[in-house]
């Protein structure tokens, strides 16, 4: 959801926990804010080659993306909290 609507609006940055970007999404048409993309190497909801094919594609398009997988499930360990904080600070 947040890539969906998120690259259409203008705002400081955007943040993708465990998602994706859908494959039938166009490239932006304006100026796009820099992304982090946080996934899990162990997600059983979304897979994690979807994070990897969605970084790829905005990396293509041009957007800059922070891209950071860590050992975790479907979920948000610690250590994200950490990513985030940073991510924000400094969008």
């Amino acid at each position: 959801m947040t890539l969906e609507i998120g690259l259409d609006l203008p705002v400081a940055g955007l943040m993708v926990l465990s998602g994706y970007l859908h494959t039938d999404r166009s490239k932006p048409a304006q100026q796009t804010p820099p992304v982090l993309i946080v996934h899990g190497t162990q997600d059983d909801v979304v897979p994690i080659e979807a994070a990897r094919n969605s970084q790829q594609q905005l990396t293509a398009w041009g957007i800059d993306v922070k891209y950071q997988e860590f050992r975790m499930g479907h979920s948000i360990v610690p250590e994200v909290l950490d990513v985030v904080i940073n991510f924000v600070t400094k969008a």
